[in-house]
């Protein structure tokens, strides 16, 4: 029996973990959780969800493509997930341009970034801070919210 390679057991092992979490259908609480985004550097009260709302964690600061945030289906799955595991029922992603879109050849901010190849875009740093908000405020939010 040929010896197996430790690279070769890992990667399978890796692509197999891709595969499943490609196939898994997002549990319903997750996808009932809203994600709204505002400018990481506006003052406090720009950031502010309607009263009843308390924060229940905040990450610090993560780099981010715009490629990142713009092509997987929920980008956020992973912190929506976290904001319920968390008691959490809402997701704000607070965000800054670090980076500007710079694409060799052009590519226009108005043009999508996935139609960019292979420019990944512009950087921001990210900050996803989960709340727990009643019903009362949760019908105060807009409904324009991200994916």
């Amino acid at each position: 029996m040929p010896a197996r390679t430790p690279g070769r057991s890992i990667a399978a092992a890796a692509v197999l973990a891709l595969a499943a979490c490609a196939s898994k259908p997002i549990p319903p609480a997750v996808a009932r959780v809203p994600v709204y985004e505002a400018p990481l550097d506006a003052p406090p009260q720009a950031q502010a969800l309607p009263a009843g709302c308390h924060e229940v964690f905040r990450l610090p600061p993560q780099h981010w493509s715009e490629l990142d945030r713009e092509v997987p289906r929920d980008p956020y799955a992973t912190q929506r997930t976290l904001t319920v595991q968390s008691g959490g029922n809402v997701l704000l992603v607070l965000s800054k341009v670090i980076v500007p879109r710079e694409c060799v050849g052009g590519c226009p901010a108005a043009v999508p970034i996935t139609d960019c190849p292979p420019c990944v875009g512009a950087w921001f740093d990210l900050v996803f801070v989960s709340y727990a908000c009643p019903a009362s405020a949760l019908a105060k939010l807009p409904p324009e919210r991200l994916p």
